[in-house]
């Protein structure tokens, strides 16, 4: 998921289905250009949990999802997401 294609805003209007494909297929994201300046990037889809893999997997390597370590990283993010979650709450 490291490369990245630029593609013309046009290019990608006449050939959506191809893009998207790529996109899916080889998890691959797009930097869409619109004379010659980047105005959008289409990333492929990913659950929280392949996020929170890629994350922890960049902070301390690969982990096996038996040891507890992996439940320090899900327990982080609950945490921070109930955070965010009682931010929104007193805006």
């Amino acid at each position: 998921m490291d490369a990245i294609t630029s593609i013309n805003a046009t290019l990608l209007k006449n050939d959506i289905s191809n893009v998207l494909d790529m996109i899916y297929h080889h998890k691959q994201s797009v930097l869409v250009e619109r004379y010659g300046r980047p105005i959008a990037k289409i990333v492929p889809y990913q659950t929280e949990e392949n996020e929170l893999e890629l994350i922890a997997e960049a902070v301390v390597g690969k982990i096996n999802k038996n040891k507890s370590a992996w439940k320090n990283v899900r327990s982080a993010s609950a945490w921070q997401h109930n955070l965010r979650k009682n931010e929104d709450k007193r805006r």
